[in-house]
């Protein structure tokens, strides 16, 4: 069983498989538990492709419930690419709903709630984000880091440090911008930035362009409206 990731090139660590309930810390399944969970899954999958209609939803109500199972025995946090998967998977099933903006809701909802929990166990349990040590370990962390951009910043001690705070201050001010009509387009342009350079700097796997593939989703519909008009206009 899988109960965490951590990455410990030198010796502070953080942890990518935990949450603010530390639920992963100890496996909760057993492994016939886990295999049948994913059987459902691949089930569901099965129909929501093969079964237009009615049966897909059935068949997507089954993915994400047995998503979410796994993603329970794995720890209930919301900042891995699997898990940030199986929350848009209940957005897009709240789409089929008369309530059109409610599967939007949801996703800004989720969203929020991921990059609040990650910027506060950042903030409060991992001391390394204060001073850009824990940045420097990653950067050059032979399996995650060790790019030839990343080990050259990594030396120039302030620049981990920056952005390290960069880090805090957009994961946990989203939720307090998002919502905003003004900030709503600035905060996610932060927000490309960040996973664009997480994703320049270290291999991270699909994180980034999971969450990013989001984006237009949240941005303040408005404001899409006249950019999706303007790019239409010649």
């Amino acid at each position: 069983c899988v109960t965490g990731v951590q990455t410990c090139a030198l010796p502070i660590c953080f942890n990518f498989g935990t949450g603010l309930l530390h639920v992963s810390d100890q496996p909760l399944y057993p492994a016939a538990v886990g295999w049948i969970l994913w059987v459902l899954a691949l089930l569901g999958l099965l129909l929501l492709l093969l079964r237009p209609g009615t049966s897909a939803i059935l068949g997507l109500c089954a993915w994400i419930l047995s998503e979410l199972g796994l993603f329970v025995g794995l720890g209930w946090e919301l900042n891995a690419p699997e898990r940030i998967m199986g929350w848009s998977a209940v957005g897009l099933l709240l789409g089929f709903s008369d309530q059109k903006s409610l599967g939007r809701q949801f996703t800004l909802l989720w969203i929020s709630a991921m990059y609040l929990m990650a910027g506060w166990m950042k903030l409060t349990e991992e001391p390394g984000w204060w001073n850009g040590s824990i940045l420097t370990d990653a950067l050059l962390d032979p399996i995650m880091g060790g790019t030839v951009l990343g080990v050259f910043l990594a030396k120039i001690p302030w620049i981990p440090a920056v952005l390290d705070w960069f880090t805090l201050g957009f994961e946990i001010g989203f939720v307090f911008c998002i919502f905003d009509r003004r900030l709503n387009p600035w905060i996610l342009v932060g927000g490309l930035l960040f996973h664009g350079g997480v994703s320049l700097l270290m291999d991270v796997g699909t994180l980034g362009l999971t969450v990013l593939s989001w984006y237009p989703v949240l941005l303040e519909e408005e404001v899409g409206r006249r950019w999706w008009e303007g790019a239409q206009t010649p």
